[in-house]
């Protein structure tokens, strides 16, 4: 189900597989693959994340664990 309430906020979400980026006015900026970002997420700053993205995003599970894991983290 869409968390429709996120639809029309700023906040990056999780649907269908894919990260959704809300344009704030229930529109859509873009998607992204949250492995990607993840793995983006552990191995750059906050900042420079912010720099290719556009916005900030921490991981949710399962991509946060699965991200630890691929780069060898504990």
């Amino acid at each position: 189900m869409i968390p429709v309430e996120k639809l029309y906020q700023y906040e990056p979400f999780l649907f269908m597989g894919k990260l959704i980026i809300p344009d704030g006015n229930g529109g859509i900026n873009g998607t992204y693959d949250p492995m990607k970002v993840a793995l983006d997420f552990f191995t750059h700053s906050n900042d420079a994340l912010f720099l290719m993205y556009g916005f900030n995003w921490v991981p949710e599970e399962p991509y946060y664990s699965k991200a630890r894991k691929q780069l060898g983290m504990k």
